[in-house]
């Protein structure tokens, strides 16, 4: 064995103890008021009920900095919202898919949006996933986006790499991530949801600042 491969694998050996601390610990943060101000009025969107989230959710969420939101769009279709935003706990950000298995769906199509342009400039490319209720086989759609200066996107794999060398630098940024769903059986589903995330993005970012 080379001497170089020798001190490489005697330094991973070393580096190895705090790396798995750090895949394995994951701070709760409390919140900083952050998602209980998002406002009641989003574009053409109403607020017309807040779900409490329970302890465990929060738990698993790694915040108790979340909300989960009813709104109703001009027309009378409604979209659910839900916002979380993190510190220094990213790693306890879950792509929705989990929750949405949690919830006796079964998922059907797994992908990303068409482009959708925000209000005041810039654009952005959601996940967007299809599920049908196991229950009672009604459709429905999620559309997701992960969030933080400078970062704007429906990867999960680019919401890991652009926070992970910043914890591992001790520079972490706050975030957040939001999900906007509604029944398929409502025809303007996609429309709404699409409307309904771009116009809540610019929300969420400004709270970021």
């Amino acid at each position: 064995m080379s001497r170089v491969l020798k001190v490489s694998s005697a330094v991973l050996w070393l580096l190895a103890p705090g790396l798995l601390f750090l895949s394995w610990y994951r701070p709760f943060t409390v919140s900083v008021g952050r998602a209980e101000r998002l406002p009641a009025e989003i574009g053409r969107f109403t607020l017309v009920e807040e779900t409490p989230l329970t302890p465990r959710e929060h738990m698993l969420l790694g915040t108790d900095d979340a909300v989960s939101r009813t709104y109703r769009a001009a027309d009378g279709g409604l979209v659910f919202l839900v916002a979380v935003f993190h510190q220094h706990n990213w790693k306890s950000v879950h792509p929705p898919h989990l929750c949405l298995r949690g919830s006796d769906m079964l998922i059907e199509a797994d992908g990303t949006s068409e482009p959708l342009a925000l209000p005041g400039g810039g654009s952005l490319i959601a996940g967007r996933v299809t599920t049908r209720s196991r229950a009672d086989h009604r459709g429905y759609l999620s559309l997701f986006a992960y969030g933080a200066r400078g970062l704007r996107t429906g990867s999960y794999s680019e919401f890991v790499w652009y926070h992970l060398p910043r914890a591992v630098l001790r520079r972490s940024v706050p975030g957040y991530l939001v999900r906007v769903e509604a029944w398929l059986d409502d025809g303007a589903a996609e429309a709404r949801c699409r409307e309904f995330l771009a116009d809540v993005v610019p929300a969420l970012e400004a709270l970021l600042q």
